[in-house]
Order: C-alpha cells, then sequence, then structure tokens
C-alpha cells in the first residue's frame, strides 16, 4: 500500500503559507544509463468470423474515410 502524501509547510512573505512535497533527489547518470522499455509489439488485425484479411479492410476503409477532416493520410506498412 502507498503511503499518503506528507505536505510541508513553508511561512513566505506576505503571511501565506507555501505547501510542498518533499522529493528523492535522482542521479541524473543513473536515469540516463538505465535500460531502456521494450519495445512494442507490431499491432495486427483479426475479426472474430477469422478473416484477418477482411477485417484488416474493413478497418482500413473505415480509417481512411475519417482522416479527411484532420488533413491526415492512413498508410499500411
Amino acid at each position: 500500500m502507498r503511503e499518503p502524501l506528507r505536505f510541508r509547510k513553508l511561512p513566505v512573505a506576505g503571511g501565506a503559507d507555501l505547501y510542498y512535497i518533499e522529493d528523492e533527489e535522482l542521479d541524473c547518470l543513473e536515469v540516463v544509463n538505465a535500460p531502456l522499455p521494450p519495445i512494442p509489439q507490431p499491432m495486427t488485425y483479426t475479426s472474430a468470423c477469422g478473416q484477418p484479411a477482411a477485417a484488416a479492410a474493413r478497418l482500413r476503409r473505415w480509417l481512411t474515410a475519417r482522416t479527411w477532416h484532420t488533413g491526415g493520410s492512413f498508410r499500411t506498412a
């Protein structure tokens, strides 16, 4: 279970209070040299009826019909 956030109070000029959360210090070299996350797997299209090519064609038509307003395009690899 996560610990609740502990806010610290710091009085500032003018009678106002500043509330803050203490952050842990990070070593820049440790962050830069950390291993990269795994690359996501390529997306595949399938359908419940077992015809992945037909499902991909329907999806391609559906996406192409909806890109006109954004000026974008839909390409397949």
